[in-house]
């Protein structure tokens, strides 16, 4: 799951940090979901999350608790081949907000550790 996402650009505001993604089609987990109709597994877009939440707080997290997890929209890399991930904060819960252009993917709303 190395190659699955490249984070491209980030930007920081007072109360978000929106990460701009490019998902890479042509990492090894699309062979398997689904061979020939790539779909992005819903476990790897929440750990690409935590991966950046990890990244933004510098220093490795994990997540306590999953208030919320919706996926609104399959995520196909060769479609969506860039993703905004969007995300905000009070205190340790954390709510991500994952779309591309206008299309919602996916609400996540998580306490960390």
């Amino acid at each position: 799951m190395q190659n699955y996402f490249q984070i491209e650009g980030i930007t920081k505001n007072d109360d978000n940090v929106c990460y701009q993604i490019a998902l890479l089609s042509d990492c090894e987990v699309y062979e398997g979901h689904f061979p020939g109709h790539p779909v992005a597994p819903g476990a790897c877009s929440i750990e690409m999350i935590r991966r950046c939440i990890s990244m933004f707080l510098e220093r490795e997290v994990r997540f306590l608790k999953i208030y919320q997890c919706k996926f609104l929209s399959p995520v196909n890399p060769e479609i969506q081949k860039r993703i905004l991930l969007t995300l905000t904060w009070k205190q340790d819960i954390w709510k991500a907000v994952l779309m591309c252009d206008d299309l919602l993917l996916m609400r996540l709303k998580v306490a960390i550790r």
